[in-house]
């Protein structure tokens, strides 16, 4: 298929958003159009249960698989439908449609997710909890984050916790994601319950020292502001967090990560800057692959660069993806910009 377009997004359900100019439209497999490109304004939406979100005469609306309106151009915002539902925007407040159109949520949300698994993340005030299709609370808001569910589980967090949570009769389960976490926290999300953790042991208690405690805390904040910037976040957002970052850093972690932070956008210009519970980080396709960790973060000997599995460092069936530093020399540099090279391809 020849590179013909302005831009271009992922197929779904046979077909492919294409910009052609300042118009979008819809190419088949074969890369032939069957829907024209007509579509003016925010970019038009993948297909999903048969519809896909399109800009028209400035608002937004659902069409059909032949381009025909399926219901009428209103919302401000509009994402893909999931679980027959999709959710909108409207005055600033999220809901949810059905598929005729119809308001099956009213818009009262600063933040609504997709349904996955029969329920959504929704923020009310300042906390997030899950609503199911009827738009009734099955999990109160009590989490300063929440992820949609998959595989029965979804990711939270609470102003000391970061784990993952289950639902199923009525009853959830979370447990620490820090590294080494030596204990469960269990939930009770029984009607009435107050969602109250259950008393710590002396033992449970030791699970975290106070430097991870902090981690997870800036990872809970990291995922609140990507969540606050949306669609509207750019690479100058990450780029800030990392220096902001750094500059809070002690002088010699600083210095070292200030060169490092130099060093791998002048060798991989592709990767995106981010910050990954507080640590410079640099991203691909949205992933991390490899982080800076200066030895004040967890009182280390050392700092680390450190690499994602989504790095490409393969070697036959063992390799290093971490690798101590204790001073920035010449042929460090050169080390590290080769690995970044080797893992962009």
């Amino acid at each position: 298929m020849p590179i013909s377009f302005d831009q271009a997004r992922d197929f779904s359900e046979g077909l492919a958003a294409v910009k052609k100019g300042d118009r979008w439209g819809y190419i088949d497999l074969n890369g032939e159009f069957v829907i024209p490109p007509r579509f003016y304004g925010t970019a038009a939406g993948a297909f999903a249960e048969g519809l896909a979100r399109a800009p028209i005469d400035g608002r937004l609306g659902y069409i059909d698989r032949s381009g025909a309106v399926f219901i009428p151009p209103q919302f401000d915002m509009a994402i893909e439908f999931s679980e027959g539902l999709a959710r909108i925007t409207l005055n600033g407040e999220r809901g949810h449609i059905d598929r005729e159109g119809r308001m099956a949520i009213a818009p009262k949300y600063e933040f609504a997710s997709p349904f996955s698994e029969g329920l959504a993340d929704v923020k009310l005030g300042e906390k997030k909890g899950y609503i199911n299709r009827d738009g009734e609370f099955v999990i109160p808001p009590k989490f300063l984050q929440a992820s949609s569910f998959h595989d029965g589980l979804a990711w939270v967090s609470t102003e000391d916790e970061v784990g993952y949570i289950r639902f199923a009769r009525r009853v959830c389960l979370a447990g620490p994601v820090c590294r080494d976490a030596p204990r469960a926290l269990e939930i009770n999300c029984q009607e009435g319950d107050s969602m109250k953790p259950k008393k710590e042991t002396a033992k449970s208690a030791k699970g975290f020292t106070e430097e991870e405690r902090a981690a997870m805390k800036e990872y809970a904040q990291e995922r609140k502001a990507a969540a606050r910037r949306g669609s509207k976040a750019s690479e100058a957002d990450g780029e800030a967090d990392v220096l902001a970052s750094i500059a809070k850093m002690p002088e010699a972690d600083r210095a070292m990560a200030e060169r490092i932070h130099a060093l791998i956008k002048a060798t991989a210009p592709n990767l995106s800057p981010k910050t990954w519970y507080g640590m410079p980080a640099y991203a691909k396709d949205g992933n991390v692959v490899c982080f800076f960790q200066g030895g004040h973060k967890f009182k280390t000997r050392y700092s680390t660069i450190g690499f994602s599995d989504k790095a490409k460092l393969d070697e036959g069936t063992m390799w290093p993806s971490a690798f101590a530093l204790k001073e920035l020399t010449p042929d460090a540099e050169a080390r590290i910009a080769a690995l970044v090279k080797k893992e962009v391809g």
